[in-house]
């Protein structure tokens, strides 16, 4: 196999991180709605998208990990998933960025809150960047794999 075993493992791990993130979420979601701010919804649903974007930027490193093992983790190829995760790493600096903005905008909004909703809305922020925080880990351990082919 041209992927060490452990290495496979670590990355089989992460992705199911990223599952576990995701089902982190719709329980939280389910257990009580969080009260919604009209200020907050446009700037949640970017938030929301950028952190799918992250993952979806990751999925597609995966896709293209039986292609680098073709390749012997080299040539044109590499360099083609080297950029992929880089646009992993920049969405999810970006959804780093826009979870600071958005916690300010929920601390501004806090007198309007419940201590429940406030918990809430700071608990699903925190769980939201799980899941664009995994897809970078994930990236990252098919950079380190290529560093060392």
């Amino acid at each position: 196999m041209a992927i060490d075993r452990g290495q496979l493992l670590e990355m089989l791990s992460l992705q199911d991180s990223i599952a576990d993130k995701a089902e982190d979420i719709g329980i939280l979601m389910s257990l009580r709605t969080a009260k919604m701010i009209d200020s907050l919804v446009a700037p949640f649903k970017e938030y929301v998208e950028g952190n799918k974007e992250a993952f979806v930027h990751a999925k597609n490193v995966m896709r293209e990990l039986d292609v680098l093992i073709e390749s012997g983790f080299g040539g044109a190829e590499a360099g083609k998933v080297d950029q992929m995760i880089d646009a992993v790493a920049e969405s999810e600096h970006k959804c780093d960025i826009m979870q600071r903005e958005l916690m300010k905008q929920v601390l501004d909004h806090e007198n309007e809150m419940s201590v429940g909703d406030f918990f809430v809305w700071q608990r699903l922020l925190h769980e939201i960047a799980g899941l664009s925080n995994y897809s970078e880990k994930l990236a990252n351990r098919v950079r380190m794999l290529l560093s060392l082919k």
